[in-house]
């Protein structure tokens, strides 16, 4: 997913932020109802999906969030298709005239988005805070304009105390606040359920892992983190962006862990990546957490690879027994249960096993640790 070509520590105002938030809520229920008229379910799921896969395509964006598009030619059929969201759609029975029809509906909005006046560059410190009761706990409420978000204090505190200021005197607030606006944008929640502390010392015990590849500000368990947005989550410890560090990142090696968002052309361009990496000297270990369900010939490919140690070559955690750390920004940080299985690989290079060697018992207390 690319990111504009900009310095990772640039932030946007706080209006700024709130504009993309507003227009992209506005795209949401305007496809939503258009979903909706066509008795397409899991709208909200399938919008968020294709910004995500439309990012991944683009060589150079202009905005962290919406995707860059072309204008819109005078047919609709003339538009490059998104091949996920047309696979969704023809599922749905829908025609290809009409999945053009929608897709030139999401275009039109981006290039909305795109082509509106930005709003000033001030008001960096027009955020105010108060600490609200909700259920005997204490929550942040965080407010710009009309604009309210509320987040558990235990949350709060651990954006507070992983803030690097880097010097140029960003109220933390302000800072919070941005966070909060961008990973509410979209309403996949995807990027914020993360494996419980207990399974990290798992990992951390067999094999060293000293790095989260697909994390957020609001649910890393390691220091070391790539995550969504490198302009508001490197104020948090993030390293950036994924698709655009890995290159940086796996230059000496190391022990990764990967739970990417449930979205099939994320998980098969994160595999293209590390199955080149697995291919040179550096030792490399990779503990992956997929879903079940969204990857199944990724799942055969991945079970036959020479880098695969497991000895039964993959691990299946049922979905109604485990469960998941759900950090979403606007709910708390608390415990669900799972929605789908989970399979686990370990892949590691030649080196990366003599450097990385998983214990006996790694499968027992894996499996404990859910």
């Amino acid at each position: 997913m690319k990111s504009p070509s900009m310095e990772k520590r640039i932030e946007s105002a706080v209006l700024m932020n709130i504009k993309r938030y507003s227009i992209v809520k506005n795209m949401f229920e305007i496809a939503e109802a258009w979903l909706d008229r066509h008795n397409i379910k899991n709208s909200t799921s399938l919008i968020s999906q294709w910004f995500y896969t439309q990012k991944l395509t683009e060589i150079e964006s202009k905005d962290f969030v919406v995707p860059s598009v072309p204008s819109v030619p005078a047919a609709s059929s003339e538009i490059k298709s998104n091949s996920e969201l047309k696979d969704s759609l023809l599922k749905y029975r829908l025609t290809e005239p009409q999945i053009a029809l929608f897709e030139n509906l999401l275009h039109q909005m981006c290039l909305y988005f795109h082509s509106s006046p930005n709003p000033p560059t001030y008001g960096f410190d027009s955020v105010t805070t108060q600490i609200v009761k909700r259920n005997k706990q204490n929550w942040f409420q965080l407010t710009c304009q009309s604009f309210t978000f509320v987040l558990n204090e235990d949350i709060y505190q651990k954006l507070v105390n992983s803030n690097k200021d880097f010097g140029n005197g960003y109220n933390i607030n302000t800072r919070i606040f941005n966070l909060i606006c961008r990973y509410n944008t979209l309403k996949d929640k995807g990027y914020h359920q993360a494996l419980l502390p207990a399974t990290f010392q798992v990992l951390k015990n067999h094999l060293k892992i000293n790095h989260e590849l697909f994390a957020s500000p609001f649910n890393n368990i390691l220091d070391s983190y790539t995550s969504m947005y490198p302009d508001t989550d490197s104020f948090f410890g993030s390293k950036g962006n994924f698709f655009e560090v890995h290159s940086q990142l796996f230059k000496n090696g190391g022990s990764f862990q990967a739970h990417p968002p449930a979205i099939r052309p994320v998980i098969s361009a994160f595999l293209n990546v590390i199955l080149e990496v697995l291919k040179k000297k550096p030792a490399v270990s990779f503990a992956l957490f997929l879903p079940g369900g969204v990857m199944k010939t990724s799942h055969h490919f991945l079970k036959e690879l020479e880098y695969n140690i497991l000895p039964q070559k993959y691990l299946v955690l049922r979905y109604e027994n485990y469960a998941l750390a759900d950090f979403y920004c606007s709910i708390s940080s608390r415990i669900k249960t799972a929605k789908h299985d989970l399979y686990v690989y370990i892949l590691q290079n030649e080196a990366g096993r003599k450097l990385f060697p998983m214990g006996t018992t790694f499968e027992e207390d894996l499996n404990g640790s859910f």
